[in-house]
């Protein structure tokens, strides 16, 4: 699926970028001759990495996180997950002859990111988002006032609580169960606020199934 792709000569010095470890940008930048004519891929990390990093040990899903939302957009369609490279019109210019995206575009909800922390910042409903980390921000409500808006955690993150409160809990299946639901809880669907509380929640539900399975 590789195709010849654009760097431009100010990319190195691309300050939010520079912010990024070697390997995301290294990622980030190969990841271009993964997608297609509109800048989409699908969103499988395992063979993301074979493709672009095949004989390093590299953690795709954790560069992935990294390059999401600033960078990159996540989104799921009908149970498949895609990857949208952000402002890939500006800066690429595909052969007119390159077959067009079969991929589905992502809604312009799930596009919608602002990048100033006093700005609005909407909040992403879609499945299969994973965050910039951070667990809240200030937005602008309609008619004044604030309110947090709740942006998913990195693998990182969840890795690091978890050891820090050695509850046992694995940080992956735990990430990917809530980007599955679309990080909400209970039968009424309510929308996570606290990824913390979830985690908590986590480790009393499959304590209490270890239990149970025993005592059967």
């Amino acid at each position: 699926m590789g195709r010849i792709r654009s760097i431009k000569p100010e990319l190195p010095l691309d300050e939010e970028l520079a912010e990024l470890g070697f390997a995301a940008r290294y990622f980030f930048i190969n990841l271009w001759c993964q997608c297609d004519k509109a800048g989409r891929c699908e969103d499988r990390p395992k063979k993301l990495q074979a493709q672009i990093l095949p004989w390093d040990k590299i953690d795709a899903e954790k560069l992935l996180s990294e390059l999401c939302p600033k960078f990159i957009v996540r989104y799921q369609i009908d149970g498949h997950r895609f990857i949208q490279v952000r402002t890939w019109e500006k800066n690429q210019r595909p052969l007119p002859q390159e077959k067009e995206s079969v991929i589905p575009p992502a809604t312009e909800k799930d596009l919608e990111y602002n990048q100033g922390n006093t700005k609005v910042i909407p909040r992403t409903l879609w499945k299969g988002v994973i965050g910039s980390g951070r667990e809240s921000l200030e937005g602008e409500r309609e008619g004044g006032g604030s309110r947090r808006i709740f942006i998913p955690p990195t693998l990182d993150e969840v890795r690091d609580y978890c050891l820090e409160q050695k509850n046992g809990v694995d940080p992956e299946a735990f990430l990917a169960h809530y980007n599955t639901v679309g990080w909400v809880y209970g039968k009424s669907k309510i929308p996570v606020k606290c990824w913390k509380s979830c985690v908590t929640t986590w480790k009393k539900k499959r304590s209490g199934m270890r239990v149970s399975e025993l005592t059967q």
